[in-house]
């Protein structure tokens, strides 16, 4: 069974795609994280097309593995995988290759399935690293990145309803649409 979440991205007031996260259980125990977005600005200087794509899967609570691609005007801009091995995470990526032992239990793209105040820290997985819960109360939270973005995330009725991700750029705001 898979449950499905559609967001509407805009920038300057412009709506320019959708991102889209689904949760699969495909057991049991094991639950499969996707997202997938597309977006097109041609807005002054700024022309891009862009996706990304994430997916995510864990294991009786524990991550094993995650990959992340995104693609700015049909060329690779970043990359990573990461695997399991039975002791460590291997992390493979446009950045190079490295190693961690911390057990992600808790994702970005888990926590628009259950959005909970209750994590100081959260797994990115386009980051490969764990961001910081910076602020949060009963009507959302903020989490830092190490890339240096915010992501604003508001509930509603325990729900996320929207986000604004502050970028160098600009701040994309992300409504819910499904």
């Amino acid at each position: 069974m898979a449950e499905e979440i559609t967001f509407d991205m805009s920038v300057w007031g412009f709506k320019f795609g959708q991102m889209t996260v689904t949760k699969t259980l495909e057991n049991d125990s094991t639950e499969v994280y996707t997202m997938y977005a597309a977006g097109k600005v041609n807005f002054l200087w700024m022309k891009k097309e862009g996706t990304t794509k994430y997916e995510v899967r864990f294991v009786n609570g524990q991550m094993i593995s995650s990959s992340y691609i995104r693609m700015v005007n049909g060329e690779t801009d970043y990359w990573n995988e990461v695997v399991f091995d039975g002791e460590k995470y291997l992390v493979e990526s446009n950045k190079g290759n490295r190693e961690f032992t911390e057990v992600p239990t808790y994702s970005v793209l888990a926590l628009y399935f259950n959005p909970t105040t209750e994590h100081t820290r959260i797994y990115c997985e386009a980051e490969t690293e764990f961001s910081t819960v910076t602020s949060s109360d009963e009507d959302g939270f903020e989490l830092s990145c190490t890339d240096g973005s915010r992501t604003s995330y508001h509930l509603e009725d325990g729900l996320i309803q929207s986000m604004e991700i502050h970028a160098s750029l600009a701040n994309i705001k992300m409504k819910r649409v499904q």
